[in-house]
């Protein structure tokens, strides 16, 4: 592939990601159709992007990859009718992993191990003591509903206070 094709290439793809971004802001210059064109277009790149993966880069099938689909679509059509999907299903799953990993430290995996256990149990602390308050006092400070919230308060404290995390390490490079 030569210099200037690669270079073409860049710019279809920042169009590509742009055209969309730009429907808010610019109707008239985005047409529904070129949305529609470009939306098509990324979906075929990602069957696109699929069939590498399933095929191979030889182009033999792999049927372990699709035995696997095969077994993700059908949990997913058995999970569907008694869960309801929404978009921000898996929200709190990667808040509470994000959340795991920073006060862990992102450079060491164990660290972050370790801060997942840490986030789990302070959160589930911090639930069981504004339950117990709550019975106790009849007042309401925090309870199993705001979980989300105590686990964002603790990434702000351990990124305000040590922003390598409680086991990362801090590297310095000289420019």
């Amino acid at each position: 592939m030569s210099a200037t094709s690669k270079k073409l290439l860049w710019v279809v793809l920042a169009l590509a990601f742009l055209v969309p971004l730009l429907r808010p802001m610019l109707p008239d210059l985005v047409s529904d159709y070129r949305l529609f064109l470009v939306s098509t277009m990324m979906i075929a790149a990602i069957a696109v992007l699929g069939l590498n993966l399933l095929t191979g880069f030889n182009g033999q099938i792999s049927l372990g990859h699709g035995a696997f689909y095969a077994v993700g679509a059908v949990a997913g059509a058995m999970v569907a009718p008694v869960v309801y999907l929404e978009p921000n299903m898996m929200a709190g799953i990667l808040l509470y992993g994000f959340a795991g990993a920073l006060v862990g430290g992102i450079s060491s995996p164990g660290g972050a191990v370790a801060g997942g256990f840490i986030v789990g149990v302070l959160e589930n602390l911090v639930g069981h003591f504004g339950n117990m308050l709550e019975k106790s006092t009849g007042f309401y400070i925090i309870g199993n509903g705001e979980k989300l919230t105590v686990a964002l308060i603790i990434v702000i404290t351990v990124l305000t206070l040590k922003p390598s995390g409680l086991f990362g390490k801090v590297t310095v490079k000289r420019v």
